[in-house]
């Protein structure tokens, strides 16, 4: 992916970690789906399920899709900490723009985000611990499209 897309994919992320970004009526029957756009480019997502969830990201140049995720996720403790994990997010970004800071520390809370690969071809893991027990775990795969 090149510079101006990943600078883009970047701010879109932001945009909607922070709820900047238009939440848009469901994609698909059952979604939460959101958008945001720039010039050239439009970011959309769509998430299934709550506790246990499966979602999908999408970068377009145009109505070309330039570079995509996925995701498939469960919540494992009652007191799952949503504003924790949108801090995570924007504290840092792991290797690639495109999760959370590789850790992330509050109080009793820990994220931590493990990538191999590269922003063509990656897959990683996320997972919350709230005093070394886990409550939250995420894993995701993308990559450019051709």
């Amino acid at each position: 992916m090149y510079q101006e897309a990943e600078k883009f994919l970047m701010q879109a992320i932001r945009a909607v970690y922070t709820g900047t970004a238009e939440a848009s009526g469901p994609s698909q029957p059952g979604s939460r789906s959101w958008q945001y756009a720039e010039g050239k480019f439009r970011y959309m997502g769509a998430c299934f399920g709550t506790e246990q969830f499966a979602g999908q990201e999408v970068l377009w140049e145009k109505e070309t899709p330039l570079w995509a995720v996925n995701s498939v996720g469960r919540i494992l403790g009652e007191d799952f900490p949503a504003d924790f994990l949108r801090e995570a997010f924007l504290a840092g970004y792991c290797r690639f723009p495109y999760r959370g800071a590789e850790q992330y520390e509050k109080g009793d809370w820990v994220y931590k985000c493990t990538v191999q690969g590269e922003p063509d071809w990656f897959y990683g893991y996320e997972e919350i611990l709230c005093r070394g027990i886990r409550v939250y775990e995420c894993a995701f795969h993308g990559g450019q499209l051709c």
